[in-house]
Parts: C-alpha cells; sequence; structure tokens
C-alpha cells in the first residue's frame, strides 16, 4: 500500500480518526469503564528477547457537547508499577479510547475499503471484515467487525458491530507487536441499541491516500522504522526498566 509525497508516523493506532460523519456510541459517558489486558514483546528475527503483560482501564471523566475525557491507566500486575495518562477526544474522533461510532459499523461490509483519517497525513484505507469473533480472555464470541492494515507494518482493530466497544487491538512491527484485549466493562451493553439510522460509511475506492493539507495524492512506504510505536510499547518499556532496578 501507498501514500503519496508523505512520510506516515504512527505513534499510537488509538489516535486514528475516521470520516466527519463518525462519532462516539450513546452509552459513552461520564463514569463507563472499560477494562483491558495487554501483552507486549519485542523480537529480534523470530525470536522474543523480552515482554510484559499490562492491565489497562480506560475511565470516561467528562462528557461535554460531545467533547470527552478519557483517563487511561496501566498497570504491570506484578510489580504493581503504574502509568496514568489524560487524553480529550472530540465528537468525531472515532478511534480514541475504546470505542468506535456503531452506525458506521453497522453499515460497513466486508472488503469495504474504509478511509481512515491521520492527523497531518491524510486517508488511509484499512480493510473490513465482518464475522464471529471470540475473545481471548473471556471466550466470548461477538458479531463484530474487523479493521485491518498491512504493509511492512501491520494495525489491527475489532470492535463489537452491536455496540462499538474495542474487543482486540494489535500493533505487529518487526521488532516489536502489542496486542490489547477487552476483559469487562461497567457498563451492561446486553440490551443496548444503537440510536438512530444506519449510515453510509465513507468508502475508498482506490488505494491512494490523500493529503489533508493539499489535497493531493502521492507515495511513501509505511516504513516502520519510521513509526514512532506502541505508546503501550513505551510504556512496557518504561515497567521493564523499572521492574530491572
Amino acid at each position: 500500500m501507498k501514500i503519496k509525497n508523505k512520510i506516515v508516523g504512527l505513534c499510537f493506532v488509538l489516535i486514528l480518526l475516521l470520516h466527519e460523519t463518525t462519532a462516539h456510541p450513546g452509552w459513552v459517558r461520564a463514569g463507563v469503564t472499560a477494562y483491558y489486558q495487554g501483552i507486549g514483546a519485542f523480537k529480534k528475527g523470530e525470536e522474543y528477547n523480552s515482554g510484559a503483560t499490562m492491565d489497562i482501564t480506560e475511565r470516561v471523566d467528562s462528557y461535554n457537547n460531545g467533547n470527552i475525557a478519557v483517563t487511561s491507566i496501566f498497570r504491570e500486575p506484578t510489580s504493581g508499577y503504574t502509568i496514568t495518562n489524560t487524553s480529550s477526544y472530540g465528537p468525531n474522533d472515532a478511534l480514541g479510547a475504546f470505542w468506535y461510532d456503531d452506525k458506521v459499523l453497522q453499515s460497513m461490509k466486508t472488503g469495504d475499503k474504509v478511509n481512515v483519517f491521520i492527523k497531518g497525513v491524510g486517508n488511509i484505507p484499512f480493510t473490513v471484515t465482518k464475522g464471529p469473533y471470540q475473545d481471548r480472555i473471556n471466550g466470548k464470541t461477538w458479531d463484530a467487525v474487523m479493521l485491518e492494515m498491512k504493509d511492512k507494518a501491520e494495525f489491527r482493530l475489532v470492535y463489537d458491530e452491536k455496540t462499538g466497544l474495542l474487543l482486540h487491538q494489535a500493533e505487529v512491527y518487526p521488532s516489536q507487536e502489542t496486542y490489547i484485549d477487552i476483559k469487562s466493562t461497567s457498563v451492561d451493553l446486553s440490551t443496548y441499541q444503537t440510536p438512530g439510522v444506519s449510515i453510509t460509511p465513507p468508502v475508498n475506492s482506490d488505494i491512494s491516500g490523500q493529503d489533508n493539507t493539499g489535497g493531493t495524492n502521492g507515495t511513501a512506504s509505511l516504513n516502520p522504522n519510521n513509526l514512532c510505536g506502541s505508546l503501550f510499547f513505551i510504556l512496557t518499556g518504561a515497567t521493564l526498566a523499572f521492574i530491572r532496578r
């Protein structure tokens, strides 16, 4: 996959934004908390030479006119070492924190190329796959939507189609891998209904990206050497350094 005249830097896949038609699901309100398990490892060739597990808490602190503040807590379970970060997400931030627009997900079809917008870069097409997904921790099977992009690095996100809840995230580079999986949420989503009517998601008919500054197409490879890596991986490295002291 090529994107014209841009060096693509992805610091953390959760900062990705979809087209302006997206919004957060109706259940995303102050006090809602989601719990995840993260696993990361460094690689040398085909061998893993270090790694760590983290418990991740995502909590909605406030909701005001579509703007949402979320506190993320990363905790290494063995040492108890904890890192806390607070981020703000606007009404159109689709892949921030732990949700995705449920109306958009329900309108997608397998094989669609969905334009995902990255600040400072432009649109990148993610491929859609819909079907059952069994989560790793609880063994529950969900009707899910997977958004996937593969180049020299791979990014994969799996969402519950009904609610937009993030179930799984993977970031795979030649030298490191990070996986995040749902454990539980503080809100009962079993009876949740998507408000309003479904909309047609933005679909990219080709594999070219668009520069959001000039509206032109061009080429640059998604080179993992230019990627600054997952935030979770940075935190994992900090945790390992702390434990070894």
